[in-house]
């Protein structure tokens, strides 16, 4: 009942207005006309609260309707205070044509003393650009704790016994939850002996990486004789072209497989490759665009050191490279066939 009657003496007995009216310009140097500066009027309901209060500060900005405010705090750094509520109002047009808005805060703290409200700075700007600021008065508010008397006149209750409540037999509850656990023992036992019987598969076997799985097909692709001396040019072309975009792809995220030899190529030279590489790249996409689209034709022992060109790419470029030692006495092995002339890429 005490703190009833104190929330209703700071309601209504003690409903203190604090008005902080804006103090002169700060940093008036005469150039803005007085008329034209902003009024701050800031607000608390109260100016003294019991610790863990709410009570209200309302700030109220009237302005110029030529006048524009930059910035209004809503952020506001209140010390020891704690915003629990902002009402950001709206803005009203006065009979004599200037402009307002009221904010209204609700502040609390858990701390007791006396405390200030530090000022609130109100940037604003005239409709021929210049800018100044105004700022309000600081505001004390003073929070106290609960005296002995006040506690003690508390109406604070002690816990009620506990109550027990009569009615038919519950032992239904009993069976319903007895049924219910056989029931999950069962399902728990059915998932238990499924996954026991359950084969499980073989686990997934690791990709090669991407130099190893381009080795071996193009060792494959040496191997097939019937391409290389029966002069079947385009599946040769094709799928020696094939194997090196798919490590291309996988080496450096490359598209290759989509992209034309042109556009492949392009993206090479953004990668740091060793020196030399970028040229057998050209010469093998060249070559292999020739006889894939132009039927060019080249004999068994040139075809032979196409595949030795893309090999000397594929074993000089891969990841692993980094790890080793560098590599000295390896001889690039001559282009194939042609040399010179249009490369046409993939369509």
């Amino acid at each position: 009942m005490m703190i009833q009657g104190l929330c209703l003496y700071s309601l209504f007995s003690l409903q203190v207005t604090l008005l902080a009216a804006a103090p002169a310009p700060p940093d008036a140097t005469g150039t803005i006309p007085a008329a034209l500066y902003p009024s701050v009027e800031t607000r608390v309901d109260r100016s003294e609260i019991l610790i863990g209060d709410v009570f209200h500060l309302t700030v109220t900005v009237t302005h110029d309707p030529t006048v524009t405010i930059l910035e209004r705090e809503t952020a506001l750094q209140l010390g020891q205070f704690e915003i629990k509520d902002i009402n950001p109002g709206f803005e009203e047009k006065l009979d004599d044509g200037r402009l307002r808005r009221t904010i209204d805060y609700q502040l609390s703290t858990f701390f007791t003393g006396e405390f200030v409200i530090p000022p609130f700075s109100i940037h604003f700007r005239t409709a021929d650009g210049q800018e100044g600021t105004i700022q309000t008065s600081p505001m004390k508010i003073i929070v106290r704790s609960l005296t002995p008397e006040e506690s003690e006149n508390l109406d604070i209750r002690d816990i009620k016994d506990p109550v027990v409540l009569e009615g038919p037999s519950r032992a239904w509850i009993l069976w319903t939850i007895a049924g219910a656990l056989l029931l999950l023992a069962a399902a728990a036992y059915f998932l238990w002996w499924y996954y026991k019987n359950k084969e499980i598969p073989a686990p997934a076997v690791p990709p090669l990486p991407p130099h190893i799985e381009a080795l071996q097909a193009l060792r494959e692709l040496r191997g097939r004789r019937d391409w290389i001396e029966g002069r079947q040019y385009k599946e040769f072309s094709t799928r020696l072209s094939e194997i090196l975009r798919v490590y291309i792809s996988r080496r450096w995220g490359i598209p290759a497989l989509e992209d034309t030899s042109d556009e492949t190529l392009r993206d090479l030279a953004k990668v740091n490759l060793p020196e030399g590489i970028f040229e057998s790249f050209q010469n093998f996409f060249m070559d292999c665009d020739l006889m894939k689209f132009a039927k060019h034709e080249l004999p068994a022992e040139d075809l032979e050191r196409l595949i030795g060109v893309a090999e000397y790419i594929v074993e000089n470029t891969h990841e692993e490279l980094i790890f080793l030692p560098e590599r000295t006495g390896m001889a690039e092995p001559e282009p194939a066939g042609v040399s010179s002339g249009a490369g046409g890429g993939d369509t």
